[in-house]
């Protein structure tokens, strides 16, 4: 939802409701808007999604009319394509292509769709294991080696597979951890009774082959009478995000951390965003940058 050009401007897309992407400055302040509500060229529907490129070439997936549009940093149209639909998350590999992840009818279907630069699918991959395939979601990230390979894994499974550009499996990477069970299940009394289940809701790799993950587990003050709902306030009382950062060539843990909030990823940036509510109930986004400290 958010992207942050090379002028250090930042875009703000779906959260706002859909039909245009705003641009605010470093300092937060508004500066103006891209795009319009509609289906033409350069015209948008209901939650875009934006990944900022080289040269600030934006890439933008307009969840409304399934497509996926290219614009210049002021908005000017380039080209378009049809990306598959419905689909849950997308990363743009350094090689150009593209990966979605898609969802799934039943175990074994294939989470994710292997894209060139055209919007021509390549392959399908990645086969889903889940017990409630309704409720899965798979999460992709590149590779920033300079192989054009990428990084996938499903929100239910702390276990993280490594591709390579022509989409053809090369390793994973696994965490056992108590606080993550395998394949948690979604119980119609989750919330209610019992603590919504742990799950890995982003990962990615830094530009010096560390893999960062988030996971939400459910906040040790969780209580079941906390009234149900989609604000920051609710997220707060009901989550953690534990950060952990893990060395890829050794396997080893480096860092882990607790953060209050729910963690966003700002495409191709270290950066992660949060949703937070002010005192007088108005939704601003917060931009942080998540780092290792010693000791």
């Amino acid at each position: 939802m958010v992207g942050r050009l090379s002028t250090g401007e930042f875009l703000l897309g779906g959260v706002t409701g859909g039909g245009e992407i705003f641009v605010y400055g470093p300092d937060g302040r508004f500066l103006r808007s891209i795009g319009r509500r509609g289906e033409g060229p350069g015209e948008l529907r209901n939650t875009a999604r934006v990944l900022v490129g080289q040269g600030d070439t934006l890439f933008v997936v307009d969840d409304g009319n399934v497509r996926m549009q290219v614009l210049t940093a002021s908005g000017d149209f380039v080209r378009s394509f049809r990306i598959p639909a419905p689909y849950r998350r997308f990363a743009r590999l350094q090689g150009g292509g593209f990966v979605f992840s898609g969802s799934v009818d039943r175990a074994g279907d294939t989470m994710f769709h292997l894209m060139d630069q055209s919007g021509r699918e390549v392959s399908r991959l990645g086969p889903s294991t889940t017990t409630q395939p309704e409720l899965e979601r798979g999460l992709v990230s590149p590779r920033t080696d300079g192989s054009g390979g990428f990084w996938t894994a499903s929100i239910w499974r702390y276990s993280i597979e490594e591709w390579s550009p022509d989409g053809m499996p090369v390793g994973r990477l696994t965490r056992a951890v108590d606080w993550f069970p395998p394949d948690p299940g979604f119980p119609d009394d989750v919330y209610e009774s019992i603590p919504p289940p742990a799950g890995l809701f982003h990962m990615g790799e830094d530009d010096v082959g560390r893999i960062w993950t988030y996971v939400l587990v459910p906040d040790p003050e969780w209580r079941p009478d906390i009234p149900l709902s989609p604000r920051p306030t609710w997220h707060r009382e009901t989550f953690d995000h534990v950060v952990e950062v893990i060395d890829v060539s050794a396997s080893r843990l480096i860092a882990s951390g607790t953060y209050e909030d729910r963690l966003a990823p700002i495409c191709n940036s270290n950066l992660m965003y949060t949703v937070v509510e002010t005192p007088a109930g108005d939704m601003r986004v917060k931009v942080v940058e998540p780092t290792i400290v010693d000791g």
